[in-house]
């Protein structure tokens, strides 16, 4: 007969379990963990019952006119070059001009504003394609609320 473990073995593997406050516990053999996995693999989903579509009604009137779109703060500067941006908030506090790119920093007392401006194209004039938000110790914030903000110091 051949033995597994020794004597010392044993005991220093239940006194590590006592130690940790684990259970001695066989653990789940991996045969039995796969055919878990399977099962719950191959379990049929429950599907939705199809609804019965109603009868298609003749259209006697126009369809109403899609509501306009209210602007937010945020559509009032994409898209826009620095002039209406001088506009809108009053002189950058920051303008940082690169070979392609064009940085315009707006700030108050509650946020920072930093919109950058490339040209669509060579040649044309440089629109804000990327806004950034964020309050003075760095955390983000809400673009539109910073926005509106600086709208209203102006």
């Amino acid at each position: 007969m051949q033995r597994i473990c020794s004597f010392p073995t044993l005991l220093t593997g239940l006194g590590i379990a006592l130690f940790l406050g684990q259970p001695l516990a066989a653990a789940t053999p991996l045969w039995e963990l796969r055919a878990l996995e399977k099962q719950a693999q191959t379990k049929p989903k429950p599907q939705a019952k199809p609804q019965a579509k109603p009868a298609a009604k003749p259209q006697t009137r126009m369809p109403p006119a899609e509501a306009p779109r209210s602007m937010s703060e945020l559509d009032r500067v994409m898209g826009k070059n620095a002039r209406t941006l001088v506009q809108l908030f009053g002189p950058p506090v920051q303008d940082v001009r690169e070979a392609v790119a064009r940085k315009l920093q707006f700030a108050t007392n509650d946020c920072i504003l930093d919109t950058y401006l490339y040209a669509p194209t060579e040649g044309k004039e440089p629109v804000v394609t990327f806004v950034a938000a964020r309050v003075a110790d760095g955390r983000d914030a809400e673009r539109n609320s910073c926005i509106s903000a600086l709208r209203m110091k102006r």
